[in-house]
């Protein structure tokens, strides 16, 4: 049953975000929530996503912890985020990212899709806290890279913390609260 939500979901919000970035009609003049327009902040990311899921979905999403939803979204809405967005491709959206230090766009649509949970929940997001652990994961896995020798097999480590929800943020705080 779960499946069938997920592909439902992720299926019908890929239709959405395909319909909008297709659409042949000239942009919208005033500010439009269901604008097929790049957007340009994460405001107005989550606005645009509010707008494009529908009510029965995001019900259904508020059933699901941060981490479930997601890790179940990464592949489908995630993807859709990052591809019909522009972040692989320097959109506005993908540079507002940049200017605070967020660089892959795995971890831009990761903030967007958790800032929506947020937001359908009624839970605070905390984006400078989520920024921060996401650049101290990155620093302390290209550390743990750089002890790695190159050889045919190296494993490489990864960090012994998370960024993936409120809680895991909450739990490294000791490794990013240094990099004020």
């Amino acid at each position: 049953m779960r499946r069938v939500f997920y592909a439902a979901t992720v299926g019908g919000v890929l239709l959405l975000l395909y319909s909008c970035a297709t659409s042949r009609e000239p942009p919208l003049q005033r500010m439009d929530p269901c604008s097929s327009e790049i957007p340009k902040d994460l405001s107005d990311a989550v606005r645009q996503l509010e707008c494009q899921i529908p009510p029965e979905q995001q019900a259904d999403i508020k059933r699901l912890s941060e981490k479930e939803f997601v890790a179940a979204v990464h592949m489908g809405l995630g993807m859709a985020i990052r591809n019909e967005w522009g972040l692989w491709k320097g959109s506005r959206l993908a540079e507002y990212f940049r200017e605070m230090g967020v660089r892959h766009p795995d971890d831009m649509s990761g903030i967007v899709m958790s800032a929506f949970w947020h937001k359908i929940k009624g839970v605070d997001f905390d984006l400078d806290a989520r920024v921060r652990c996401g650049r101290a994961w990155e620093e302390e896995s290209r550390r743990l890279m750089a002890k790695v020798k190159p050889r045919r097999g190296a494993v490489i480590p990864l960090p012994k913390f998370s960024c993936i929800d409120d809680r895991s943020v909450m739990e490294s705080r000791e490794h990013w609260e240094k990099s004020r």
